[in-house]
Order: structure tokens, then C-alpha cells, then sequence
């Protein structure tokens, strides 16, 4: 009879462990991966943040395409890394949770990016899937294979070049629906804090120091290979695109050397 007894006491034990582990992650601490579409650079960007979400939104260069599902922003079990790197020669962006060959040249923007995907399904969480250019860059998500598909396809037809699909990448949970009653994390409704703003404007400030003094570097190097058109053209660029960094400044004095 006790041996029975702890038999059934461990089976519980375990059985209740294994609920536990599965259970859905708590709605309001996930938020959406929103997708955008940056026409400037002709690429696809992700944030899960809202105060960048606001900002992007303000931009004319920007055109929001909506959540590709709710993913959390700090690590849970059975979670994969998502990146959002940038490369400083041209302000493209990588999204990876298996860091390129190029990862060396890129600059990691997690001080506002730190997203985290499922790596299976279950408990109502849905697939999502990607295709990129050959390079890595201009990642396209969306939750819906054909869709990927689709754009690949018009990519291939409009431009003739080859995007890779990678297939299913990770799992996420469906965004609601815009005319849905929940909508703890509706972005139309979601209110951006002061803070919010104050806070994705220092990001941003910061991560156009690090770009541009990537960029001089760059330029540097070009004058040290004797190409004198390329140095002065990269730091023109430096000056227009980054008017308020200190490699701007820099650039500038340059410039009038």
C-alpha cells in the first residue's frame, strides 16, 4: 500500500511539473512583433517595442504591415534568441537566432531588440516562416507560408533575383484581431509613455553614433587605399544621413580640409 501510494505521488508530481511546463505564458506579458517596411532601404524591419513602434509609425520612409504574432521579450523555456543586427555600410538589417558569417560586421541592436520565439508548437502557438535576399538581409516573417512564397515569387519576377526561403523558423502566438475584445496588446490602442518616447529616442541616438562611426572608419580606410572620391562621398553621406553625431562633426571639419 505505501509503495502504491508513492508511486501515485510521484506520477502527480510529475504530471503537475509537466502542466506547469506547458502552461501558456501570462497574455499581458507578451507583446507583438510588428513588421515594417522601410522604403528608403527597401527592406523589411522588425520591432516588439512600443515606443520604437511609435516613432517608426511617425516616419514617411515607414509603412507598418502589423504583428506577425506575440512573442515574449524575456527568455522563457523553450524559447530561441531572435537578433536585430544592422550593418553600418548601409543601415541594412539582419533578424537571425543563428548568428551569420558576417556577424563580425554587424552591429547587434539589443538594447531595444531582445525578442524570444517559440522553437514548436502547442498550446495554440503558430508557425512562422521567412525568406531573405542572398546576403541574409531583407528578412520577410509572416505566419502564413504562401505569403512567403508569394513574395518570393513577385521578387523573382520584378527584380530576377533568387530570395531563399528558410521555411518554418519558429513559433509565436496569433496577434488578435483588430476588431477582437481583447486588446490588451492592440497596437491601435496601445498608449506610448513620455518615457517610452524619451527612451526610443536615446536608443536611437546611440545606435546612429555607433553607425556613423562605423561609417568613418569605413571612410578612413578608403583614404588610406588613395580612393579620395569614395573617402569624400562617405563622409557627405555621414554628414546628411547622421547630422547630429560626433562622426558627423568630424566629417565635416573633413570636409572643409
Amino acid at each position: 500500500m505505501r509503495r502504491s501510494f508513492v508511486i501515485l505521488a510521484s506520477v502527480f508530481v510529475f504530471t503537475t511539473f509537466i502542466h506547469a511546463a506547458e502552461k501558456k505564458p501570462e497574455k499581458e506579458k507578451l507583446v507583438p512583433l510588428y513588421r515594417f517596411y522601410a522604403k528608403d532601404r527597401n527592406e523589411h524591419v522588425y520591432t516588439h517595442d512600443a515606443g520604437e513602434a511609435a516613432a517608426w509609425r511617425k516616419m514617411k520612409n515607414m509603412d507598418e504591415h502589423g504583428p506577425v504574432g506575440l512573442i515574449s521579450p524575456v527568455d522563457l523555456p523553450d524559447t530561441i534568441h531572435i537578433w536585430r543586427a544592422v550593418r553600418p555600410k548601409d543601415g541594412k538589417h539582419y533578424h537571425y537566432s543563428k548568428a551569420p558569417g558576417v556577424a563580425d560586421r554587424l552591429v547587434v541592436e539589443d538594447k531595444v531588440f531582445h525578442a524570444y520565439a517559440w522553437k514548436k508548437s502547442g498550446d495554440g502557438r503558430i508557425p512562422v516562416y521567412s525568406s531573405t535576399w542572398l546576403d541574409g538581409t531583407d528578412t520577410f516573417f509572416d505566419s502564413d507560408k504562401n505569403n512567403v512564397r508569394k513574395f518570393s515569387r513577385d521578387s523573382k519576377s520584378a527584380l530576377g533575383v533568387d530570395r531563399p526561403e528558410q521555411g518554418l523558423v519558429f513559433y509565436v502566438y496569433p496577434a488578435p484581431d483588430k476588431d477582437s475584445d481583447d486588446n490588451e496588446v492592440e497596437p491601435e490602442k496601445e498608449e506610448v509613455s513620455a518615457a517610452d518616447k524619451a527612451k526610443a529616442a536615446k536608443e536611437k541616438s546611440e545606435s546612429d553614433e555607433k553607425l556613423a562611426a562605423a561609417k568613418l572608419k569605413s571612410a578612413e580606410s578608403l583614404l588610406a587605399a588613395g580612393k579620395t572620391d569614395g573617402y569624400r562621398k562617405s563622409l557627405t553621406e555621414i554628414v546628411e544621413k547622421y547630422p547630429d553625431t560626433k562622426a558627423a562633426a568630424t566629417a565635416k571639419k573633413k570636409l572643409k580640409q
